[in-house]
């Protein structure tokens, strides 16, 4: 997934069971105080593995839609591998900012914990071995989505050839007809690595004040049950 033409690039309705609700996390880790309080959607709609049903995910929840607020609805535990890798069109940013893909069965989010006030979540759907389409959305997202809105935004055309800014690292990108493409997946780096452990101590640092984008990406991603560090699966 990526952001534009010639920059690197790798490769994201209310509480469940009770209704409507939010999630309130202050508990989650030690030393993280303060609460996401983030709207949840039902669980027919929650923790989304396709295109189509992050989208109607998406537009069910209330505008404007945070980056932390859509992954708080996606439970734990979270799967996930840390990388501190710059070779992307959404680069860590550090050690204590690294690039977090996020894995759901099939599908992958890759969130960046930036300061950045419109964060982009870049989205992978695996197709076939070493193979997926790729998607990205910016957030936060202040209004209803089309059902190829993940795609929208990657779409490019170079030398004539159509195809997405994605093609840069991800090579032989193959149109899926719906106006998605697939295209080989790039591995994360296992050596560039970022633990668990690490990054719930960078999570208890945090200064929401200081930086509330970077603090509530991580309360979401590491401040709402168990975490787990895996390896690369696909």
């Amino acid at each position: 997934m990526c952001l534009v033409a010639f920059t690197f690039c790798v490769v994201v309705v209310f509480n469940a069971c009770e209704g409507p609700g939010t999630v309130d996390s202050n508990s989650a880790v030690s030393g993280s105080s303060f609460s996401l309080d983030c709207p949840l959607a039902s669980d027919e709609l929650r923790n989304p593995t396709e295109y189509d049903e992050m989208i109607q995910l998406i537009n069910a929840l209330p505008k404007p839609l945070s980056l932390e607020c859509f992954i708080a609805n996606f439970d734990p535990p979270m799967n996930l591998m840390a990388v501190n890798s710059v070779a992307s069109a959404q680069p860590a940013e550090g050690i204590e900012r690294p690039r977090i893909l996020i894995v759901r069965d099939q599908f992958v989010i890759t969130v960046v914990p930036s300061a950045s006030e419109n964060p982009l979540a870049e989205f992978s759907r695996v197709v076939s071995s070493g193979v997926s389409i790729k998607g990205e959305l910016e957030f936060p997202i202040t209004g209803p989505l089309v059902d190829s809105a993940a795609f929208d935004g990657i779409r490019s055309t170079f030398n004539g050839e159509s195809g997405t800014t994605c093609r840069f690292c991800h090579r032989n990108e193959v149109e899926q007809g719906d106006g998605s493409v697939a295209s080989e997946i790039v591995d994360p780096n296992p050596f560039q690595a970022v633990g668990v452990e690490s990054m719930q101590s960078v999570l208890n640092e945090c200064d929401v004040e200081a930086t509330p984008n970077k603090c509530r990406i991580l309360k979401a991603v590491y401040g709402r049950g168990e975490v787990n560090d895996i390896n690369w699966p696909f």
